[in-house]
């Protein structure tokens, strides 16, 4: 894990925790706003971070790693957390190991296809054909995202990221389970989750929830995965910053209206 910092003589702190395939560039819209006012804390997952040794194994592993990061540098509480598809299961399990670290949390899209064991093999199998042959093809993923560096960043890693990883990272993909257990997590938290992938996020998001003092749950009429921090990362800043500021949550239009 690779912990890359911004604003940092800002006093309010927020930790932002990108999705799969994905660095710390996913929010370099996010954060040329969000450094202005907050020190920011952008990890590199494990195995995202091409040439490192240390692969990326689940999201409980990748929490431990940020939780300890943050211990190391005597860093006990900040004012924000937000994660978006992976990267809303390693925030996710941060507040299960930490439930006071935290005063705001923004999670995006708690998605798992819940496969069982058969269909779980031929999905890994598949998508990192699937992955690696998107990754190399030019014109393929081109376009994806709302700029053209993401789409290079993920490019290059999911090319690079080892098979161990990328394995990892597709059984994540498949079937996570946020863990049922007790929790009191008292970070004011914000769930949201696309129309168009709500039937894979309810699972999970029900689960979670049930694990936090306080927290609202919203469906963003005509979204599907990513389209929020990635596709709509002022929509997202703003979402963020109105959360984090009076606890309130003004939807965005569906994708294409304005």
């Amino acid at each position: 894990m690779e912990m890359k910092e911004f604003g940092c003589n800002n006093e309010k702190k927020i930790l932002l925790i990108h999705g799969a395939g994905a660095t710390y560039k996913m929010w370099t819209a996010q954060i040329e706003v969000l450094e202005k006012e907050y020190h920011l804390y952008v990890p590199t997952l494990n195995g995202h971070v091409i040439g490192q040794n240390k692969e990326y194994i689940a999201p409980p592993q990748e929490a431990g790693d940020i939780v300890e990061w943050f211990e190391k540098h005597d860093i006990q509480k900040i004012n924000m957390i937000a994660g978006a598809s992976l990267g809303a299961y390693v925030a996710s399990e941060v507040l299960r190991l930490r439930p006071d670290f935290a005063e705001y949390a923004l999670i995006e899209s708690l998605k798992s296809y819940h496969y069982r064991r058969f269909m779980t093999r031929i999905f890994l199998v598949l998508g990192e054909k699937m992955l690696r042959k998107a990754a190399g093809v030019e014109g393929v993923m081109d376009g994806s995202y709302q700029k053209d560096y993401i789409s290079d960043d993920m490019k290059y890693v999911l090319s690079n990221m080892t098979k161990t990883s990328l394995h990892n990272v597709l059984l994540t993909a498949a079937n996570y389970r946020v863990p049922d257990g007790e929790r009191k997590i008292t970070a004011k938290t914000l769930i949201v989750y696309g129309s168009k992938e709500e039937k894979l996020c309810k699972e999970n998001t029900e689960i979670f929830e049930k694990q936090i003092v306080e927290c609202k749950c919203h469906v963003i009429d005509g979204y599907n995965h990513g389209e929020l921090s990635i596709g709509n990362p002022m929509e997202h800043v703003k979402m963020l910053k109105m959360w984090m500021e009076n606890g309130m949550v003004e939807c965005p239009l569906p994708c294409g209206e304005s």
